[in-house]
């Protein structure tokens, strides 16, 4: 959720990789959401981060960030 007046550039990133980005406006309270399945091996990476936009302002509105993942079935 972004901070009112700021805004939000985010990536999804699988072993180094962009996957899927979110951005999340300066309107008041604005989110962003995606959602992502992957087929992953054991090892594999997954994390989120502040896009790569040199205008963009990483504003969390307090607690309103989350990130889940959910094993769907094992390989």
């Amino acid at each position: 959720m972004a901070y009112p007046g700021h805004y939000i550039h985010a990536e999804m990133v699988h072993n180094g990789a962009a996957i899927s980005y979110v951005y999340a406006s300066k309107s008041e309270d604005d989110t962003g959401t995606a959602v992502v399945n992957l087929v992953l091996q054991k090892g594999d990476k997954v994390w989120v981060k502040h896009g790569n936009d040199p205008n963009g302002i990483a504003q969390l509105e307090g607690y309103y960030s989350a990130f889940s993942g959910f094993l769907i079935q094992p390989m």
